[in-house]
């Protein structure tokens, strides 16, 4: 991808807090976005200009197993169900289907959309090697 692609996918990430990762003199950090112009990605320690950071993201698969999110553990698409005020069926009704999407989430509405940006899913479709997958990402302290 492009610098310019990029930023738009990048941006779109800004009001829910971002966070990515960089390699700084050999060591890795997690930094949140604070803001994008058309030349860097800006953080609260400095800028980076060469796009060789990676943000941190679900993995689309995870819409069916439980995550962390601001201190609430939730499975993200009973939590989309619960809001839509949609019933949710273990069994037959609401099944995923083999590539992870659900079957009565056919449309992506603004709103969903919106909320899986917030949630910090990848759903641009980066390639795994653009981004860090949060689920598995493991921090040193």
């Amino acid at each position: 991808m492009n610098k310019d692609e990029l930023l738009k996918i990048y941006s779109a990430y800004l009001p829910y807090g971002l966070q990515i990762s960089t390699d700084d003199e050999g060591q890795d950090w997690v930094e949140t976005v604070i803001g994008v112009n058309n030349e860097a990605l800006e953080t609260s320690v400095g800028n980076y200009w060469d796009f060789t950071v990676k943000p941190i993201l679900y993995d689309l698969s995870y819409l069916t197993k439980e995550i962390e999110h601001e201190g609430e553990r939730f499975i993200p698409i009973r939590k989309i169900y619960e809001i839509n005020g949609w019933e949710w069926s273990d069994d037959e009704v609401n099944e995923i289907d083999e590539i992870g999407i659900c079957s009565d989430l056919d449309i992506l509405t603004y709103a969903t959309a919106q909320l899986l940006l917030s949630w910090h899913f990848n759903i641009f479709s980066l390639p795994e090697s653009e981004y860090i997958n949060k689920a598995t990402l493991t921090q040193k302290q």
